[in-house]
């Protein structure tokens, strides 16, 4: 119980920080010393333990850590998936490929994606996805690719 006292007074103190410095930053004004545009609170949820990759994404996109918003995108989106909120994963996808999602990242991402499209009944966009993560060089990452595929092809016909 102690332990969990002192993780959340110190959760407290990093977001405190960061509501004092985001606000000056959306008025334009960085207190920030030059090359950080962000407070690091993603690191520290990161290493606290943090579970929801769209709360980490958005913190190390706003930091300009782009590989690393990337990779909780991913978390994000596989998350929104399995919470059936097709819309969101969607939209979680077309983020981290915005970010310049490439190589074995991409490919997860775009397996998410077209799981959620065949979902949504959109297969010929569920199909493109799907070839794309074909790609892939890891075999979990291509049989989920081919999997996806062969639903996306047989809804096809």
């Amino acid at each position: 119980l102690a332990d969990d006292y002192l993780r959340l007074a110190e959760l407290h103190q990093v977001l405190l920080a960061h509501q004092v410095a985001e606000g000056p930053i959306q008025n334009g004004i960085n207190p920030l010393p030059p090359g950080i545009k962000h407070p690091r609170p993603g690191q520290y949820l990161e290493q606290a333990g943090e579970r929801e990759g769209i709360v980490l994404a958005d913190h190390f996109e706003r930091a300009g850590e782009k590989p690393r918003a990337i990779h909780w995108l991913g978390v994000a989106a596989q998350q929104a998936l399995d919470a059936d909120d097709l819309v969101e994963t969607l939209g979680r996808v077309e983020r981290g490929v915005n970010l310049g999602a490439a190589g074995e990242e991409l490919c997860s991402m775009r397996v998410i994606e077209s799981q959620a499209r065949i979902w949504h009944g959109e297969y010929v966009e569920a199909e493109r996805a799907a070839r794309e993560a074909l790609s892939s060089e890891v075999p979990k990452t291509r049989l989920h690719g081919m999997s996806s595929l062969f639903v996306a092809l047989g809804a096809e016909v």
